[in-house]
């Protein structure tokens, strides 16, 4: 009568053959160390192309919104100039208003970390009496860039906006801009 079937695997039973020898046996802690050259060069080679993926290839840019007035002399020469001098450390995305009523309802719905406009420009379609009113108004504060050909320096600072008289200092403009953009949206 067998003795064997009461025993478990490994203990003691000659292995059926060498691949066997060693495929349910615990290995210690330090198996890893004590692979032959080729496992050894297998592991290296994954260490190696895992730490190549994992390295970024190019600074990732963190992602941020501009909302611009829509109109026909601005919003491209906007966006040309933000993009060329921000773009390299923001990813920009544009979003467009034409009016008032698209203004507060795009600062209502969404949050951005900076809106722009040229003043007469807008279609104040609402609070058409006091335009000011409504820039007080929006969430974004700071953040609003009105500019005009004109001062309204003192109406953009009571409605705590912040004002560009054209042509304004281009070092100023950006330098402006890129603070915007370095804080966090207001939810």
């Amino acid at each position: 009568m067998p003795e064997s079937s009461n025993k478990p695997p490994g203990s003691g039973d000659p292995p059926r053959d060498q691949d066997d020898a060693f495929a349910l046996v615990p290995r210690p802690p330090g198996a890893l160390e004590k692979a032959g050259s080729r496992p050894k060069r297998i592991l290296t080679t994954m260490v190696a192309d895992t730490l190549v993926l994992a390295r970024p290839t190019q600074p990732i840019k963190q992602a941020r919104s501009v909302l611009l007035l829509k109109d026909r002399t601005f919003d491209e020469l906007w966006e040309l100039i933000l993009k060329d001098k921000l773009g390299q450390k923001y990813d920009l995305k544009f979003t467009y208003f034409e009016s008032a009523s698209e203004l507060q309802k795009l600062d209502r719905d969404q949050s951005f970390h900076l809106i722009a406009l040229y003043f007469f420009n807008v279609k104040w379609d609402i609070a058409a009496n006091d335009p000011f009113k409504l820039l007080s108004s929006l969430k974004h504060g700071k953040r609003i860039f009105v500019t005009q050909g004109m001062d309204l320096s003192e109406k953009c600072e009571r409605a705590g906006v912040t004002f560009f008289e054209l042509p304004s200092n281009s070092d100023e403009f950006y330098a402006v801009f890129d603070a915007a953009l370095k804080v966090p949206v207001p939810i």
